[in-house]
Formats: C-alpha cells, structure tokens, sequence
C-alpha cells in the first residue's frame, strides 16, 4: 500500500480531475452532489489515513534509526516536498540547521550533537506531517513548538485540541554554557519533542 502522502495526492489529484471534468461539462457531477451523496466517503478516506498513520507509528517505534542525508554535509538545511525527513545530527553541529517538509514527517535525533558555546538554534517546520525531535538527557534545551491541528507535547507537556502553542525547558537551560533552542511547527500534525 502507498504511504500517506501519495494516498492523499492520489485522493486529491482524483477529486480534482472528476471536479474539472465537472465544469467542463464532461461529466454530470456537482459539488452539491458530491456533498450530499458522497460524504461519508470523507469519513472513510480519514480513517484509511488514521489507521495507516498509527501502523506506520508502530512499525518504525522509537529505536533510533535514521537516515542522515546522501553524503553525511546536511549543508545546514534539509527541505522536501513530498516525503519524510529522518536525520541523525550525531558528529554534526545544531546550529543553524534546519528542515522543511511540506507532505511528510520530520524526525530528528539529537544524540552525540555538536554544540558551540552559547545558545545553538534549530529550526524545524512542516504543512502536512508530525515533527519528532528527540534530545539526548545531558543536552539542555528551551523547545517552542506550535500546530494548527494536532497535539503538543515538549518535554512532558502536552497541549491538545486545535491551534495549540507551547514552550518549556530543562531545568539548567538558564546556566548552561552551551544550549540548543528549539523551534518546531507544523499545520497537520503533531509535534513531539522529548529526552531519550
């Protein structure tokens, strides 16, 4: 079976083309028909994509496997538009880096991170996918994360329901030398950050 985000461009790309078929005239078919008739077939698409997404979650658990960029030279920035982004920042430094997704997850190990003095910033956003970030227990981190639709959880917070903002950070944050803040967004989706 497909992963979630071609099963959502199939779905859209198929509703798209019977709608533009629609007002062509070449098929007799109504958005008010649609609504009327066909809704339940919404409910039924969610909760493919419900059922597909916790299995996937599942599957893949949190055994810190991850696949660094081709070349092991993040360059500073990862970005994709279509697929998800798994990097292990391990013998790399924080500062600056950053990823982007538009249709998939971003999942980030900060576990044997370099850091420079002072505060290391990382930047982490995505439209449609979860964000995961996990710190290693030694790292100290202020972590800001926001969603539009989906759970918040930094560091044993959560915040649920819709458009969700929420901060926290480890307790030395404040007097360590060296220190990572963290930003994380996403529209659709979760955003998880927490210590290993």
């Amino acid at each position: 079976m497909t992963n979630k985000r071609e099963f959502w461009g199939i779905l859209i790309l198929v509703v798209g083309i019977v709608l533009l078929l629609s007002n062509f005239h070449f098929i007799d078919y109504s958005i008010r028909h649609f609504l009327r008739n066909l809704w339940p077939l919404i409910l039924v698409v969610i909760g493919i994509a419900l059922i597909i997404h916790h299995a996937r979650r599942r599957e893949t658990g949190s055994n810190g496997s991850f696949q660094a960029p081709p070349g092991g030279n993040f360059g500073g920035s990862v970005s994709k538009t279509f697929g998800d982004i798994r990097v292990d920042l391990k013998d790399h430094e924080i500062d600056g880096f950053s990823t982007s997704t538009t249709f998939g997850d971003n999942t980030i190990s900060l576990s044997g991170a370099r850091l420079k003095s002072g505060i290391n910033r990382l930047m982490v956003s995505g439209v449609f996918g979860d964000i995961v970030i996990i710190v290693p227990a030694n790292m100290e981190v202020f972590a800001y994360g926001s969603t539009t639709f989906g759970d918040v959880t930094i560091l044993g917070k959560t915040e649920s329901g819709i458009s969700n903002h929420l901060q926290n950070q480890t307790d030395d944050y404040d007097s360590a030398t060296s220190k990572v803040h963290i930003s994380a967004g996403t529209t659709f989706g979760d955003v998880k950050i927490y210590r290993a």
